[in-house]
């Protein structure tokens, strides 16, 4: 595990190594490269791993009165960047639907996503409330 600057050391006989990150910090996509080192007497060998961090959406339903949160509210994520559907009538924003959430005890999603625009959209309420209509839109960038 590395410290808080992101750096770890470790001693290692002489010899020709395998270097794999196996876990990357919270938030952040694992680098899948593998990396050889060459270990000699009295040097110092150095391997850098580089995470891109996670990029997306964190979707918070809560009570309108008591701001508890909400568990069972279904959320539809649609790429509007990717319009594959044009007609108003359909009941159905343009674009492709990439995925259906639904909260969790805490009321919360979170969903990673690729650079890109979408609208948000509540399709099932929780039990005992009513469904938000409206629909937010988003734009994720690097």
């Amino acid at each position: 595990t590395t410290d808080i600057n992101g750096i770890i050391t470790v001693a290692l006989e002489d010899g020709v190594y395998e270097v794999i990150e196996t876990i990357a910090p919270k938030g952040y996509r694992l680098d899948n490269a593998k990396q050889d080192i060459t270990v000699k007497a009295g040097q110092q060998a150095t391997v850098t791993f580089t995470n891109t961090q996670i990029k997306g959406v964190q979707i918070i339903k809560k009570d309108s009165l008591t701001g508890l949160p909400l568990q069972g509210a279904q959320f539809e994520i649609w790429d509007i960047g990717v319009s594959t559907n044009t007609s108003v009538s359909s009941g159905a924003p343009a674009g492709q639907l990439i995925g259906t959430h639904t909260t969790a005890l805490t009321g919360l999603i979170t969903v990673a996503l690729k650079d890109g625009t979408y609208t948000i959209i509540e399709s099932k309420a929780p039990d005992g409330y009513q469904i938000d209509t409206s629909s937010q839109n988003i734009t994720v960038v690097a």
